[in-house]
Parts: C-alpha cells; structure tokens; sequence
C-alpha cells in the first residue's frame, strides 16, 4: 500500500498536477535551476512505505501494554502519521535544504520553522485524524474479522 501510495504521488507531482516545490518527490520535475535528484524518489516513497510498517510495529508494541486495545489504535496511528510527516518534511530539509528555500521564496536559514510550523498546523490536525479515522475503520473491521474467524 506505502509503495501505491508513493507510486500515486509520483505520477501525480511529476504528469497530472505539477507545481513549483514538485522536485522534492520526483527527479523528473524541475523549475528553473531548480530540480529533483534521486533522493526525490527517497522522499517519495520510503516514508510512504514505512507508514505501513511503523503503524503494525507501534500497535504491536501498544498491543502488548493495553490488552483491551482501548487506545492501541489511536496511538499506533497518531504516532505513524506523525513519523510519516516528520520523514517526508525532514527529507525536504536534509536533501533539498537550499533548493526548497528558493522554490517557496524564502530565506534557507528559516526553513526549520517553516517545517515546524507545517508540523503544527498540518501534521498535529492530520495525526488526530488518524487517530479518529482508524478507530472508526478498525474496531468494525476487528468485529467482523472475529465473527469470520469463529
């Protein structure tokens, strides 16, 4: 699933919708002096493919504390989101620090805490998201899972 969703985001930020900061998840874009490179594709798909295995790892761990699995899900998915974020914004800060900076008009010495800001306004929301969404989608399937099994 991390390697479709990769895969996805790949074609749509290189052919379908391409814009100034599209570098970062593909070597084929580039804009003015400013290109991709094969860490693109790290950043396209390694975090995308280890949000997957994060998410089994951590509720596998917060599964074996809480028996009843009553947060297991929230915090296995929270956490997963949040590491997905922090690999894909900390990827654009390690490999395409300066020619970021340029893309979005800002200065590089303030990369950092526009990274932090996005983690804030964007990847905190969206965590919690994860956390709502898969309880709504886990629990049902759980149930129906175990009724299969008997």
């Amino acid at each position: 699933m991390g390697f479709v969703f990769g895969f996805l985001s790949f074609i749509v930020q290189s052919f379908v919708t391409p814009t100034i900061t599209s570098f970062v998840f593909t070597p084929i874009v580039s804009v003015g002096n400013v290109g991709g490179s094969y860490w693109s594709l790290v950043i396209c798909f390694v975090p995308r493919i280890l949000l997957g295995i994060c998410a089994a790892l951590l509720y596998q761990w917060f599964s074996s504390i809480d028996k009843k699995n009553r947060w297991s899900y929230i915090a296995s998915s929270v956490l997963a989101s949040l590491i997905h974020t922090v690999l894909v914004l900390g990827g654009i800060y390690v490999f395409f620090k300066d020619s970021y900076s340029e893309a979005i008009g800002q200065a590089a010495n303030l990369l950092l805490g526009l990274i932090g800001s996005v983690i804030l306004t964007n990847g905190i929301p969206e965590a919690i998201l994860a956390g709502v969404v898969t309880v709504a989608v886990a629990i049902p399937i759980k149930k129906v899972m175990n009724k299969t099994v008997r």
